[in-house]
């Protein structure tokens, strides 16, 4: 997704729509920093990305679905850098990857699965690096 840059002194609701009239965007900003959920929206309606701000930093739970509105992807933020777990799946539900970060860097095991739910690979990261 594009950063939109606010103007130091905007505090109010951004919003944008989609063609059909349905909502496309929607953050809140103060004093020029988002602050809250921002979320997309598909055209058909369905929520596409919702994520939180403080002070203009990602911090909380990062989610992403699937335009049939299946969950897509869960991360976590702390601070603006991916902080805890990180997973994904395929549109039918079944779980695509698994990992975790700490302040910004993978670390322990990351898993990732084919389609028919067998192993792709296995391995092991350790402040960003792969050991394993």
């Amino acid at each position: 997704m594009a950063q939109t840059i606010f103007d130091k002194n905007f505090t109010g609701i951004q919003k944008e729509q989609h063609a059909n009239g349905k909502p496309k965007y929607e953050v809140n900003v103060i004093k020029g920093k988002k602050q809250g959920l921002e979320k997309f929206w598909y055209a058909n309606g369905r929520l596409h990305i919702q994520t939180n701000y403080v002070d203009d930093l990602e911090d909380g739970v990062w989610n992403q679905w699937y335009e049939s509105g299946k969950l897509k992807l869960e991360a976590h933020y702390k601070q603006g850098r991916e902080h805890g777990s990180f997973t994904q799946w395929y549109e039918d539900g079944q779980m695509r990857v698994q990992s975790n970060f700490v302040e910004g860097k993978k670390q322990g095991e990351e898993t990732a699965w084919n389609k028919d739910g067998s192993i792709k690979y296995k391995t092991t990261y350790l402040d960003g690096q792969e050991v394993k």
